[in-house]
């Protein structure tokens, strides 16, 4: 004899408990890591629809899912929508279920499917924990980035020092490229003790995919590290779209202003802004 649970069999009920527990354990876990992933939930369900409001899904940027809406091509379309747009902002997808509409279903009726990002696309790397990289942490995350802090050396890179990172790696600098994940929103800046390591980064990161690369040192510095990757087969051109010396030039002197500096210039490139007035006041 089975249990029935408010016009509900126990076992059915108990599943749908334990899916939903599952759905969460997952969200949590991609927020904690940052993994590239959208949730999908079920808001509204209008007449015969085969699907059930409140239904979640969670689909990764490959192309895997967790869990389902209930299959078909309703959900398949969700799926490629995702995975074409990968939408920065919430946005709700409208389905009509009948003969007319886009899936070619006969049930009739309709479906909206709200869509969250998970992740924080934008990752913000800054390599050299020292006293400018702890100024740029607690801005970067302020301003909405994913901010991955890394140095060689533990007494730099901790969460005492860096208390607004999500994430802090302690690594030798030959093996940076393994710690960065480089995407058309990367965004790094290297601003370690040596020069040496800058120009190693530097080295590594030019022909990897980035929004944005930068690295700190005067003039001179920065001159005798391009003729130096020249010399190691590297190009004019590629070279050209370094940001360095780093940041806007506004006189900067202390930490916390070169710090201002760098955080301004990559919003500027992160908006797509190229030029800047001094003053925008209409009486000028």
């Amino acid at each position: 004899m089975r249990f029935v649970y408010f016009g509900l069999r126990f076992p059915k009920y108990c599943s749908e408990v334990k899916i939903e527990r599952d759905v969460n354990k997952k969200i949590q876990e991609i927020i904690e890591n940052n993994i590239p992933a959208y949730l999908a939930t079920v808001t509204s369900v209008i007449s015969s629809a085969p699907i059930n409001l409140g239904k979640r899904m969670i689909i990764y940027e490959n192309g895997k899912i967790f869990v389902t809406i209930g299959g078909g091509n309703l959900e398949k379309q969700v799926i490629d929508y995702i995975i074409k747009n990968r939408p920065l902002e919430i946005i709700k997808l409208g389905f009509d279920l009948s003969r007319k509409g886009l899936i070619k279903m006969v049930c009739g009726g309709s479906v909206e499917v709200l869509i969250e990002r998970l992740h924080n696309p934008f990752l913000f790397y800054i390599i050299g924990a020292g006293h400018c990289g702890i100024e740029l942490s607690g801005l970067a995350k302020k301003a909405g980035f994913y901010v991955n802090v890394i140095d060689n050396r533990k007494e730099w890179a901790n969460k005492e020092k860096h208390p607004s990172a999500d994430k802090i790696t302690i690594t030798p600098y030959k093996n940076i490229d393994k710690q960065i994940n480089f995407t058309n929103n990367t965004y790094i800046v290297i601003m370690t003790h040596n020069h040496q390591y800058d120009e190693l980064i530097l080295r590594k990161s030019l022909r990897k995919q980035h929004k944005y690369l930068g690295m700190i040192g005067s003039q001179n510095k920065v001159n005798d590290c391009f003729r130096m990757l020249i010399k190691q087969g590297f190009t004019r051109k590629e070279l050209s779209k370094v940001f360095s010396p780093i940041g806007f030039g506004i006189g900067s002197m202390t930490p916390s202003e070169i710090a201002i500096s760098v955080m301004a210039q990559i919003i500027a490139v992160k908006n797509e802004v190229k030029t800047i007035p001094f003053n925008s006041n209409p009486l000028l």
